[in-house]
């Protein structure tokens, strides 16, 4: 049994369409039942058809800058080939110009290229050999007279030197065994401490006693001045006076304190 509106198989007790929901009317044995209706076609709807447009429009511009890329990537590539290709050519000629301009630094210099020298005769020989020969005996002699007064001049120096080595040597070495040798002739400035040390500063401000004999309590500083030459300890410290130093060698003991208390050794 059949609807006969829609055309739907029903069963046989069905009293509405289970598809359209038309009533069915009780089925009389006889009767000729509708044939089903044929169903259309589907027919696709034009936003299908869009959609099909834009995937086809979509995948043919993929194509095409794959298509694109792969271009640019060939001719990029083929653009470096031709770069290499010209950097190496130009090396060559550089090498090779190096190479050309070496050879011919290295080639003997041509005929033409030698300047002409004069020509010397026989009587020019002659005359400058003559010249010469006259020339050398004067300077043979001169050379001698001048050795000859060299020689005695050397020696009466000689004579004189020894005379005043042995007093000149030893107050050279005396005055190397004090810190500060001047101290007890001209007045000392800062400029003449700088490079001693603490303990170089404390030994050349008693220097300033020792000269004049003084003894010390210190046994480092009494130890000190007895292995120096000039050094001979004959005064107490107790009997020892202020008096008997100069004003020099009293503005030089101040300047030697000032200088320690400034760098912060007092």
């Amino acid at each position: 049994m059949f609807c006969t509106k829609c055309g739907n198989a029903l069963p046989v007790n069905a009293k509405f369409c289970t598809k359209c929901g038309t009533k069915v009317e009780a089925f009389q044995p006889g009767a000729i039942q509708p044939n089903p209706a044929p169903q259309k076609a589907s027919v696709p709807q034009p936003q299908q058809k869009k959609n099909e447009k834009v995937t086809k429009t979509k995948n043919s511009e993929k194509i095409s800058n794959k298509n694109k890329n792969e271009t640019e990537k060939k001719s990029g590539s083929g653009a470096m080939v031709y770069l290499l290709i010209g950097a190496a050519v130009l090396i060559i000629i550089l090498i090779a110009i190096i190479v050309l301009l070496f050879i011919k630094g290295n080639q003997p210099a041509k005929q033409d290229d030698i300047t002409d020298k004069p020509v010397v005769t026989t009587e020019q020989t002659t005359e400058t050999e003559m010249s010469t020969e006259q020339t050398d005996r004067k300077d043979v002699s001169g050379q001698q007279e001048a050795s000859e007064k060299t020689s005695e001049v050397i020696n009466k120096e000689d004579t004189t030197g020894n005379e005043d080595m042995g007093t000149d040597g030893a107050v050279g070495e005396e005055e190397a065994e004090y810190i500060l040798p001047e101290s007890a002739s001209r007045l000392l400035t800062e400029a003449d401490l700088e490079n001693l040390t603490q303990e170089d500063l404390r030994i050349a401000r008693n220097e300033i006693y020792a000269r004049h004999g003084r003894k010390f309590l210190d046994e480092g500083l009494q130890e000190y001045f007895n292995g120096k030459s000039w050094y001979n300890g004959t005064i107490e410290p107790d009997d020892f006076k202020e008096d008997m130093l100069s004003e020099i060698e009293r503005t030089n003991e101040d300047t030697i304190v000032n200088y320690e208390t400034k760098m912060g050794y007092r």
